[in-house]
């Protein structure tokens, strides 16, 4: 008994040693290895991390997609000649245009008889729009939880509806959005938890 004792003992001083020797939170994150936090429980932070890199992912896609090709910066005068690499414009002599971007033969280059077998870009529009609505949502519930206008039993319900994209929720956050009505925002909301 006294070898468990004994035994149990070191392995609190060492986990004591081990606590003492940790790095401290704010070390933590000037490294970027802890994230500053946002209201949001952890579980939710790392999905919400993964909407706002989806949509600076779309943002960045649609910009792409409607920036101009090197061929009518040419034109404009924005770009001289000689500022287009060789290759590039080999590219452009056999009907392609410069880095994937369209050009008078279609979209990406391909010809008009070509396109039936190409499919369409998928565009992520809605997904940008429910994004938006879920860091609407999840700042809202957040400040109704610390402010307690609910429990913390409703803004878990709360959240697992975000985090679930109910189409009950995103509604009640898209009239929220078109109108600003806070109240009958928040009032929706509750009404939900009790559903």
């Amino acid at each position: 008994a006294t070898a468990r004792v004994l035994e149990h003992n070191m392995k609190v001083d060492k986990l004591g040693h081990l606590l003492e020797d940790r790095t401290d939170i704010d070390e933590l994150k000037k490294r970027g290895i802890i994230k500053e936090t946002t209201g949001l429980a952890p579980a939710l932070q790392a999905k919400a991390d993964k909407l706002e890199k989806k949509m600076k992912s779309d943002k960045l896609g649609n910009l792409i997609k409607r920036r101009s090709s090197f061929q009518d910066l040419e034109q404009r005068g924005i770009l001289p000649s000689s500022a287009i690499p060789d290759d590039l414009k080999t590219e452009r002599k056999e009907g392609k245009d410069y880095v994937g971007m369209t050009d008078k033969t279609g979209e990406n280059g391909i010809n008009e008889d070509q396109k039936e077998s190409v499919p369409e870009p998928l565009v992520y529009q809605r997904e940008t729009k429910t994004f938006h609505l879920a860091r609407i949502l999840l700042k809202i519930v957040a400040m109704m939880g610390e402010t307690g206008e609910i429990t913390a039993k409703a803004k878990g319900t709360l959240k697992d509806l975000i985090v679930d994209q109910d189409p009950k929720i995103l509604k009640i956050a898209e009239a929220f959005d078109a109108e600003g009505d806070l109240e009958n925002f928040k009032a929706n909301l509750l009404h939900l938890t009790t559903e």
